[in-house]
């Protein structure tokens, strides 16, 4: 079974999630539940309960908070200064932590981010 292209290309430039992909697999549907998923910002579990039953999946589905501003230009700021995809998360208020995560296409690109972390 395959995925459409526009999908595969999707996850090539890191907008939708492997995750989201194997989901999408085998369904006819697949572009337009692919759009739906990107444009509530939905996560891998909820793209499956999507998948598994359209009309009952989308009253289960929260949509997730938009990124304040301030959060959304420190990930633009450290995506300018690394050249790769940039996503910052935090858990509850921010008080008790959160994830930063790159986005890399190669080994080199790794190794870069390494470097200037090493510094």
């Amino acid at each position: 079974m395959t995925l459409p292209e526009f999908v595969q290309d999707l996850v090539d430039a890191g907008e939708l999630q492997a995750g989201h992909a194997r989901a999408l697999v085998g369904n006819n549907e697949a572009e337009k539940l692919a759009k739906k998923i990107l444009d509530k910002g939905l996560s891998v579990r909820q793209a499956e309960l999507l998948t598994k039953d359209p009309s009952q999946g989308t009253k289960r589905i929260q949509k997730k908070k938009p990124k304040d501003p301030d959060t959304l230009a420190l990930e633009n700021d450290l995506s300018l200064m690394l050249g790769l995809k940039v996503s910052i998360t935090f858990n509850g208020d921010g008080a008790k932590g959160g994830l930063i995560s790159f986005r890399y296409s190669s080994l080199d690109q790794l190794d870069d981010i390494l470097q200037r972390l090493n510094k």
